[in-house]
């Protein structure tokens, strides 16, 4: 929704002026920062070429890496996986808060990797074994479920596995784990300044099997 009143594709700027004040606009409308239309660019980490653009594969305004000690890039070649990350329903943004709830921590104990059902088959790894996930920036260990939820997808003529992993664990609360942003990406769309953390390059690999199970009490110790 723009000043006019309408949706528009063209973002020029509009200058919607008081009718009482010719001379004071009431709203001036955003243009972003890399045009009036609306173009579609690859994050700075993707396993794909920009099939619109070619010879631009992300958004020319982008400034990354700004240190590039600090903000290393990883590539396909070592890091083949795109890794999706997104919050869960028992756990609220960061967890700093629902972590410290007894019953939000048994619905959702600790993260997880969700992986196809394919990349489990390759990886030799089943639900509950343990796996490395590590991207440009740093790595991780948790364990992992195989589900068919998560699927393959082709883009471009090529296969892209998609990985997820929730982003709510810290190292404080009742509740502690692997910080999920320890692998993610800190390049930012040039206009609305959003992070590219719902989509970088990883790898994963087996790190050992799960655990034996043992029996015992379940449900909330008092």
């Amino acid at each position: 929704m723009n000043p006019e009143g309408v949706g528009r594709l063209f973002a020029a700027a509009y200058e919607d002026l008081d009718a009482k004040s010719p001379e004071v606009p009431r709203d001036v409308a955003y243009v972003p920062k890399d045009g009036p239309l609306p173009e579609m660019y690859e994050p700075v980490e993707s396993p794909v070429e920009n099939i619109l653009h070619p010879k631009v594969k992300h958004n020319p305004l982008l400034k990354y890496p700004r240190v590039e000690s600090y903000q290393p890039i990883g590539t396909v070649a070592d890091f083949p996986f795109v890794l999706m990350t997104s919050t869960v329903a028992e756990h609220w943004c960061g967890g700093s808060s629902t972590r410290n709830i007894q019953w939000l921590n048994e619905l959702i104990p600790e993260p997880v990797i969700e992986i196809p059902e394919s990349l489990g088959r390759k990886l030799n790894v089943k639900t509950g074994d343990w796996v490395k996930v590590s991207s440009a920036r740093g790595e991780l260990t948790v364990k992992a479920v195989v589900t068919p939820r998560m699927q393959t997808l082709k883009v471009n003529g090529n296969e892209v596995t998609i990985v997820w992993m929730p982003y709510n664990w810290g190292y404080k609360g009742l509740s502690t784990g692997p910080s999920v942003n320890h692998l993610t990406i800190d390049a930012v769309d040039p206009g609305a300044g959003t992070q590219e953390t719902k989509a970088c390059l990883v790898n994963v690999v087996k790190a050992h099997e799960a655990a034996a199970k043992t029996s015992g009490p379940r449900g909330r110790r008092t």
